[in-house]
């Protein structure tokens, strides 16, 4: 199911489901009010009164959007490009069954004309492991070779051509080694993760002989840049 939600005159959204005008809604409508102030409940302070809310704007009974969510879909797909709309915390909307969250994959994404294809695998899946588990007194330790025996047993078990490869040791330096010049290679990292005010989200690599190495999320990206088109994280 795609739910495209486009600005109208003022305050108006107009909602399409699939392509197919569904209904409308006043956007102020999910605008909470102001602390000690009578309205809407901030959605950290009652997430399921303002989950409540933003489900009725989405899918009204009756309307196409609604009946389209009755016929259980695989995913919700929401679209806006209105910086307002795509500011409300959709991903509380809160059925009566429950949080959607919960019971069907909820994304949000670009309209059609502004998507990329998604890359076409020319061999078989080759993903590069990072298991990181520095030595570090701020940090737990991990049962890295649990994980990483874990990792090997799931992938015997799938029935398509698969390459597992361990970025050992976990350094920077080493998975772009790993991954330079090469195309369509998945890389999993496994370890710890953190937000800094200063630099923002990082991941705890290690440095050459095993010590803390925060790399930032910018500085991954630039490393691995233009050789993978995936990246899963499994951060602890």
């Amino acid at each position: 199911m795609e739910i495209t939600l486009t600005r109208q005159s003022g305050t108006q959204v107009q909602v399409t489901c699939d392509g197919q005008f569904s209904h409308s809604f006043d956007v102020q409508s999910l605008v909470p009010a102001e602390e000690g102030q009578p309205g809407l409940s901030q959605p950290l302070d009652d997430p399921v009164a303002y989950g409540k809310v933003a489900y009725q704007a989405l899918f009204p009974t009756g309307t196409p959007a609604g009946r389209a969510l009755e016929a259980m879909p695989e995913r919700i797909l929401l679209v806006t490009t209105d910086e307002t709309i795509d500011a409300i915390p959709w991903e509380y909307a809160y059925s009566p069954d429950g949080f959607l969250v919960a019971e069907y994959p909820f994304l949000r994404g670009l309209p059609s004309d502004k998507r990329i294809a998604p890359p076409t695998l020319e061999s078989g899946l080759h993903i590069v492991a990072i298991p990181s588990d520095p030595l570090d007194k701020r940090l737990n330790l991990l049962n890295i070779d649990g994980e990483w025996t874990r990792l090997q047993e799931i992938i015997r078990n799938v029935s398509h051509a698969v390459t597992l490869e361990r970025a050992y040791p976990p350094t920077i330096e080493q998975v772009r080694r790993l991954v330079a010049n090469q195309r369509h290679r998945v890389v999993h990292f496994m370890g710890h993760g953190g937000q800094d005010e200063q630099v923002g989200a990082f991941l705890c690599l290690e440095k050459e002989h095993g010590t803390l190495d925060p790399v930032t999320a910018r500085q991954f990206v630039q490393r691995v840049r233009g050789s993978v088109f995936l990246v899963t994280l499994n951060p602890v």
